[in-house]
């Protein structure tokens, strides 16, 4: 704000101390970013209210902390948006894809993407949740961000983008395939299409916008949404006999339906996978929350490999 005729500014910030006399500020209140003021206060105090930082374990098989240069004069890219924010907050430490054991440190896995874990990481992951750990695991049927180089030996076999944690989520009590993805006509997001009828905007049934009525009302983590964009998503399915508690986060249309995963990498034109596309009958789950007792998928103790 101006001060006096002459030009001298003066600038609003916002300083905050907790009972251990730590201090944290947001130096200047720039104006425009004012839709970022209620994060950036929020995170301030949170801060200060837990001034030890709790620790993060990060298993992945994608660059989420940025890649690594593709010539000598390029860039790497940078790390993704959710994990600097996380870093913000907690201390995110990467775990190796062969982990044997989980850290007692450790509170929450993030497990993003993993192909073909080692058994005894599986093991390890399994001993975590069982001991009470916590656990946030994305798998996919197709990772758009996944672009694994080409078999020298067998250029033409499909690539592996798919991603899961069997046995883990069998032992859960749920089921995601690997090989189908879900298409849901009345979220679909309508893209741009130059085909042999012209350009033309028609719905891509991969990728789905979901709202309020898609998002679980009553659970914190989905309550305060107002939509979420999901791009060839699985189904998860619940095991008949299982002793965990599923509760739906997101959840398609009631005429969602599933595709072929290999049908999104041969069929081109948008209009080709309608023209295959059979609805379903009930809405599909895309994001639970999974709580409550589960055996161990390893009942004769750790694997041998």
């Amino acid at each position: 704000v101006p001060l006096n005729a002459t030009g001298d500014m003066g600038y609003l910030g916002l300083a905050g101390s907790n009972t251990m006399d730590d201090e944290l500020a947001i130096p200047f209140l720039n104006p425009d970013r004012e839709d970022a003021l209620e994060y950036e206060v929020s995170k301030l105090v949170y801060s200060l209210a837990n001034p030890t930082k709790r620790v993060i374990g990060l298993i992945t098989d994608l660059a989420l902390n940025g890649g690594q240069p593709t010539a000598p004069d390029q860039p790497g890219s940078p790390a993704w948006a959710s994990i600097s924010q996380l870093k913000e907050l907690f201390d995110v430490r990467d775990l190796a894809r062969d982990v044997t054991e989980i850290d007692a440190a450790v509170d929450t896995l993030v497990i993003v993407h993993p192909k073909n874990l080692p058994a005894k990481t599986l093991y390890a992951i399994d001993q975590f949740v069982l001991r009470g750990g916590k656990a946030m695991v994305f798998v996919d049927p197709l990772a758009e961000e996944d672009r694994p180089e080409q078999d020298p030996n067998n250029p033409m076999a499909m690539p592996k983008v798919d991603s899961s944690l069997e046995p883990l989520f069998k032992a859960w009590g749920i089921e995601v395939k690997t090989d189908q993805i879900l298409g849901d006509p009345e979220n679909a997001v309508r893209v741009s299409f130059s085909g042999s009828r012209g350009p033309q905007e028609v719905e891509y049934l991969p990728w789905i916008q979901l709202h309020d009525a898609s998002m679980n009302q009553d659970d914190f983590i989905t309550s305060q949404l107002q939509g979420v964009n999901v791009g060839t998503a699985g189904r998860i399915d619940t095991l008949k006999g299982g002793t965990t508690k599923v509760s739906p986060l997101l959840t398609s249309g009631p005429k969602a339906g599933l595709l072929e995963r290999d049908a999104i990498f041969f069929v081109r034109d948008p209009n080709g996978l309608r023209e295959s596309f059979k609805p379903g009958k009930a809405p599909m789950v895309i994001a639970a929350r999974v709580t409550g007792p589960a055996a161990t998928a390893y009942p004769d103790g750790p694997p041998l490999t």
